[in-house]
């Protein structure tokens, strides 16, 4: 094999892997169904095997529950037969994704087969006029008055309801709420003599008790059946230790007994419950603060704490979000106190400097100020040049990481980082032209 063979087949090997990656992106994200070839499910008395409404007629679209609601009619555009009007519903929120025809209110059905109709509303998901649908016309066929009569339909007349939401979350709130017949109690928070975490400001560290029911806590969290059937300190006294903040755990309570989490949690909260989520292997309580932490990533305050979180657990899409926030408002991000804590550690730190791209650089938005001030000539020391610093690796490894640590560990630095500085990644360098 020659060389042009041999890169030609690299060229191959490299598109097949783009490929797949593009395949791996857009799986869970993208759902292509062929609903026209889906078998519809006849409702009350159905002859089976058929296909969903036909293309001709006019279609009116409405949503009652978990299935979409399509009412077929005649208009002037096109023959339509009788077999063709009438009422279709297509599973969506349930996963079916199949069609079914609605059976009943024949006499409705035949007035609207023997005009024609050109307008449609349907009542609002959730409202009260879930279900409803009106259609506009004409009751003849080739009448020239658009809006002459209206039809209604209420969807529900022919068996499709939506299902009542439940309500076991919120009476087995009210057992958390009201402390009734409890038999074992959650320690929330530290001893006083225990050393603090240096938590933010307002968080409660002080040890609350809080009375819970041991049956649902059981069922719902399998670690606690594991603790009390060792038959240890906790069996006996019927007290269980949880050292985070009191409202984190009354927020993993609250989910416990509700399935759900609760509204208005702060971000520190929010990322304590993802963090216990995952410690005690509880997938949904994790993936419910996900989904609402990626909301969170551009506040400088909770960017920085989302990202130490997501990658102490593995959460990388939450990670990425979050560094990529941090790069863009880095004079912000070095002004907060959760940078303090983190300059702080310096195992972590050190991680973080890894965290950010090779290719990234220091830079400004904006006119003509650098964005640095405070240092003189050099403005940071062993920083390149005013306006860009070049975070690139360079000849080594160590260049890299020397510049990282020069730009972290300079006295001031919030001070001396105007707010518009960004940590740009530089996904390609242009090479210069050779004389």
């Amino acid at each position: 094999m020659n060389g042009d063979e041999e890169d030609e087949e690299a060229r191959e090997v490299e598109m097949e892997g783009q490929e797949q990656d593009q395949d791996d992106y857009l799986e869970g994200t993208v759902v292509l169904v062929d609903v026209c070839q889906s078998e519809t499910k006849d409702g009350e008395a159905g002859s089976g095997g058929n296909l969903g409404p036909q293309r001709m007629g006019q279609h009116f679209v409405g949503m009652c529950g978990e299935r979409l609601v399509v009412w077929v009619t005649r208009c002037v555009q096109g023959e339509l037969p009788d077999s063709g009007v009438g009422v279709w519903t297509l599973g969506i929120l349930d996963g079916s994704w199949q069609w079914r025809r609605e059976y009943g209110l024949e006499s409705l059905m035949h007035r609207i087969s023997l005009g024609s109709w050109h307008y449609g509303i349907s009542g609002r998901t959730g409202g009260s006029l879930e279900g409803k649908m009106w259609v506009f016309g004409s009751q003849a066929y080739d009448g020239e008055e658009y809006m002459e009569v209206v039809a209604h339909l209420d969807v529900r007349e022919l068996g499709v309801i939506r299902d009542p939401e439940p309500t076991l979350g919120l009476d087995l709130e009210e057992l958390l709420v009201h402390g009734e017949n409890t038999d074992l109690v959650i320690l929330a928070g530290e001893d006083q003599g225990t050393e603090s975490k240096g938590e933010g400001p307002g968080r409660e560290r002080q040890c609350r008790r809080i009375p819970v029911h041991r049956a649902i806590l059981q069922s719902r969290w399998p670690h606690l059946g594991h603790l009390l059937a060792a038959e240890g300190l906790e069996a006996s006294t019927g007290e269980i230790r949880l050292p985070e903040a009191v409202s984190s755990v009354r927020g993993f309570l609250y989910y416990l007994y509700t399935d759900i989490l609760p509204v208005n949690l702060d971000t520190e909260t929010m990322c304590d419950l993802m963090l216990m989520g995952h410690m005690y292997c509880l997938t949904r309580l994790q993936g419910l603060c996900v989904s609402r932490l990626f909301a969170r990533c551009e506040d400088p305050e909770g960017a920085l704490l989302i990202w130490m979180c997501a990658d102490r657990i593995k959460e990388g899409a939450l990670g990425r979000r979050a560094m990529s926030w941090i790069l863009a408002e880095f004079g912000r991000i070095v002004r907060t106190e959760m940078w303090d804590r983190l300059s702080q550690d310096g195992e972590l730190m050190r991680h973080f400097h890894q965290s950010i791209p090779s290719s990234a650089q220091v830079v400004w938005e904006g006119g003509g100020d650098p964005g640095w001030r405070g240092h003189g000539g050099g403005l940071i020391p062993g920083m390149d040049r005013p306006g860009t610093t070049d975070l690139s690796e360079g000849t080594g490894r160590s260049d890299r990481d020397r510049d990282l640590e020069t730009l972290s560990q300079t006295p001031g630095l919030e001070g001396t980082l105007s707010p518009d500085a960004q940590i740009m990644h530089v996904t390609a360098v242009e090479e210069p032209l050779e004389d």
